[in-house]
């Protein structure tokens, strides 16, 4: 069978249509935010997978393909190929979502375990023989219960350093134990996970007691609860929630993988937090890492559809939100705000904080106040000032 050359004006046509293939493809593995240059010099390190470039390159090809589809009849085929190539792309980038916090998580745990193997010595036998030092993590309600913490120690002439450090919450555990802060508002909780215990539903005594059987060896102490919690749950868009009858956590197991999850770092590296939910079945089609501070603006924006609020959020009450509830296939974990102590400094200090008393609305109210004015810690510490001399 004789076969008929390509004219001139088709090679042409022809070359310009596989270079419009080439600059699809090309486009699907070099990555957006590095110049053309660097990936030229460097292709193999700034490749990127998205899967709707690479499915458009793929059905560029498929025209050249027009008449032996046509003839063998497979044209369905064909697009049921295409289909499949681009969920298993969508998956494999599901499942190095869900896993790229693994090697943090376990520097985490890691971190934790040499933290329990520091030696803890007194620094003094009366509180008054060096300034307190006040220890606080990087979010709001912790640099507000800290300048709480500052002002109620001053009106009982315990001398403290204001404090002005915010650290991560394992930071602020390790400089409590290596005795760089004698003082921290923590939570029951992140408490049991620090110290690589169990994380459940306890009741505030009940978690104190079972607390302080672990920390006391360290040399610290867990004080009475100050009167609220902070429980962390999962939110969507109301409209959403509704549309989808979206009530209880098992509701969210059935359909996960139709939603964006977005959450700060540290949630996806608290083993009781993401981890929990990954073992309890939820696979949500991807995850977004976002700002603690912003983590709600995202979800109402809609970047992505499930997002982590806490119970002392102000957001908690905006109508434009539904929380989805916990339920028996995934219980509530119990986080009671309380003071931990090092072993030296307690005694004295029980009696002055067992005076703090914040119910959660009043915790919330504080969070909003804060919010509203800046959320710095410039501002933050103007709300407590005029907390604490009767003005809110």
């Amino acid at each position: 069978m004789q076969h008929r050359r390509l004219s001139r004006s088709e090679m042409v046509i022809l070359l310009l249509y596989e270079g419009v293939i080439f600059l699809f493809l090309l486009a699907s593995i070099t990555p957006n935010d590095q110049p053309f240059g660097a990936f030229l010099r460097n292709p193999l390190g700034l490749m990127q997978v998205d899967e709707t470039s690479i499915a458009l390159a793929l059905a560029l090809f498929l025209p050249l393909l027009f008449k032996q589809v046509k003839s063998l009849k497979l044209f369905g085929a064909e697009v049921e190929l295409l289909r499949e190539v681009k969920e298993e792309i969508k998956q494999v980038r599901r499942e190095t979502s869900h896993h790229r916090y693994d090697h943090e998580r376990a520097l985490f745990v890691m971190a934790a375990s040499l933290g329990r193997t520091l030696e803890i010595h007194p620094r003094r036998k009366e509180v008054t023989e060096t300034p307190i030092e006040i220890g606080m993590m990087d979010f709001t309600e912790s640099v507000i219960l800290a300048l709480l913490v500052y002002h109620l120690l001053g009106s009982h002439q315990i001398p403290a350093h204001e404090p002005d450090r915010q650290e991560t919450t394992l930071i602020a555990f390790l400089n409590l134990r290596s005795g760089m802060t004698d003082l921290l508002i923590g939570y029951s909780g992140t408490g049991m996970m620090l110290a690589g215990m169990p994380v459940e539903f306890h009741t505030a005594e009940s978690g104190r007691e079972r607390l302080n059987d672990i920390y006391r060896r360290w040399g610290l102490t867990w004080l009475s609860p100050i009167g609220f919690q902070n429980r962390e749950m999962l939110v969507m868009r109301r409209k959403d929630a509704e549309e989808r009858r979206m009530a209880t956590v098992s509701h969210l197991i059935e359909q996960s993988d139709h939603f964006v999850f977005g959450a700060n770092r540290e949630y996806f590296l608290r083993d009781w937090a993401y981890p929990r939910l990954d073992r309890m079945g939820i696979r949500f089609q991807e995850i977004k890492e976002v700002e603690i501070n912003d983590r709600l603006t995202g979800l109402l924006n809609g970047e992505y559809d499930v997002g982590v609020i806490w119970e002392t959020d102000p957001e908690i009450e905006d109508s434009r939100l539904k929380v989805i509830e916990w339920d028996d296939r995934i219980p509530a974990i119990s986080q009671y705000a309380m003071p931990l102590c090092r072993e030296d400094v307690a005694p004295q200090l029980e009696p002055i904080l067992k005076k703090i008393h914040i119910s959660e609305p009043q915790m919330r109210k504080l969070n909003r106040i804060a919010q509203r004015a800046g959320s710095s810690f410039f501002a933050i510490k103007g709300v407590v000032d005029d907390f604490c001399r009767g003005r809110l």
